[in-house]
């Protein structure tokens, strides 16, 4: 699968599979491998699915989930998703055959598979839990699905009869300086079925880059949750099968630690996905940085007399140091798509000539340079005099029936 940078990095291709049943009674031989991969890391999250169910049915169903069938062998044969930096004697090893192959081949989504299937089981109260919470913690941690700094280490409540769960917790609350505690957190509360309650919602799409310089449309949507843990994270639902960079997570946490939401106890979940709900799976750069930052600010901005909602005409591709947007790559690919897609385009002041240059014919007007984050903010929302003509129109309809 190509893996997508921010700057000039793979998402998996938008699915093309219709969604539907992902019980482990669908028939999957008549289905070619790609097509099955598809189903199980892309749009439809089959296997995170498939997860969830083994802990509800527990017993024969949980201790099954990693035997060989059809979607562990698809797993195994068919990824692709190489791990990032791998030297040669990695790139040279002997493919699995199955999911339990644990001496050879490993990528990133097989590795990811087998530490989701490992926490299903210890919440089915089929295997070991501190195995399983270290085999999360140890693929979370070497995929990047790391957290930003948490304000607080509070525990998450856990209603009754989640006994396993609650050893699951346990076992995590021993690792709360671990960079992934906090998805790891969240990843067995959603395969236990209690994720927490969402309370607010942001979106505003980002633009990427491939291997072969062709460039994609993302929607980054943030949800505040109660309960949580506090902190940005990796939305389970959506990123269980990421792998990112250093660059992109430091991105991450400069966007966090310029927020006004850093300094409150809030848990925000975060998902980057493609048109026909795909996630993106493979990220490298920065230059998503600022989005995450306008993202977060949105969160905050709810009370206010006049909201201005995020344009949904509008991405944004910049990175960030301090409050400042840095310039990035990948202009061309970026703006082509972006004007497939209708959309404007905020770009940092410092490359905003070298997008000018590369912009395609007729789109240079929908370019807008921003110098700081709060540029970014303020041209990347709806124009007030809309919002105010339509509040009047509203209280002059309203006068109407009085």
């Amino acid at each position: 699968m190509l893996g997508l940078s921010t700057d000039a990095v793979g998402p998996p291709g938008p699915s093309h599979i219709t969604p539907g049943s992902t019980g482990a009674a669908d028939d999957l031989s008549h289905l070619p491998d790609h097509v099955v991969l598809d189903m199980l890391v892309g749009a439809q999250q089959r296997w995170l699915r498939c997860c969830r169910a083994a802990v509800l049915a527990g017993g024969t169903t949980a201790r099954e989930l990693l035997a060989p069938r059809r979607e562990t062998e698809v797993l195994a044969r068919a990824s692709l998703a190489r791990w990032k930096g791998l030297d040669e004697d990695e790139l040279l090893a002997e493919e699995a055959e199955s999911l339990g192959d644990h001496g050879r081949r490993d990528t990133a989504e097989l590795s990811a598979a087998r530490a989701l299937g490992a926490l299903a089981r210890a919440l089915a109260g089929v295997s070991d839990t501190g195995s399983a919470v270290e085999c999360l913690l140890t693929h979370a941690e070497r995929a990047n699905l790391c957290s930003t700094p948490s304000s607080t280490t509070a525990d998450v409540p856990i209603g009754a009869g989640q006994n396993e769960l609650a050893s699951v917790l346990g076992h995590l609350t021993e690792h709360r300086d671990h960079p992934a505690h906090g998805f790891a957190t969240l990843a067995a509360l959603e395969l236990a079925g209690r994720r927490p309650v969402t309370l607010h919602t942001s979106a505003i799409r980002v633009l990427f880059v491939d291997a072969y310089g062709q460039g994609h449309v993302a929607v980054l949507e943030l949800a505040q949750v109660d309960g949580g843990p506090s902190g940005l994270h990796p939305d389970p639902a959506r990123m269980s099968f990421l792998q990112a960079d250093a660059e992109f997570h430091d991105a991450l946490v400069d966007a966090w630690q310029v927020s006004r939401i850093a300094g409150t106890e809030a848990s925000v979940l975060w998902s980057l996905t493609l048109e026909g709900g795909a996630p993106v799976n493979d990220i490298s750069g920065a230059s998503s940085g600022a989005a995450f930052a306008v993202a977060l600010d949105y969160l905050m901005s709810r009370g206010r007399v006049v909201r201005r909602r995020i344009d949904p005409s509008c991405a944004i591709t910049a990175g960030l140091a301090g409050d400042q947007l840095t310039e990035v790559g990948g202009y061309r690919g970026k703006l082509l798509a972006a004007q497939r897609r209708s959309l404007r385009v905020i770009v940092a002041a410092d490359g905003f000539d070298e997008a000018l240059e590369v912009a395609p014919l007729g789109f240079t007007g929908r370019l807008t340079a921003a110098h700081t984050i709060d540029d970014a903010i303020r041209n990347s929302r709806t124009h007030l005099g809309y919002l105010l003509w339509t509040a009047v129109a509203a209280f002059l309809i309203a006068c109407l029936f009085v």
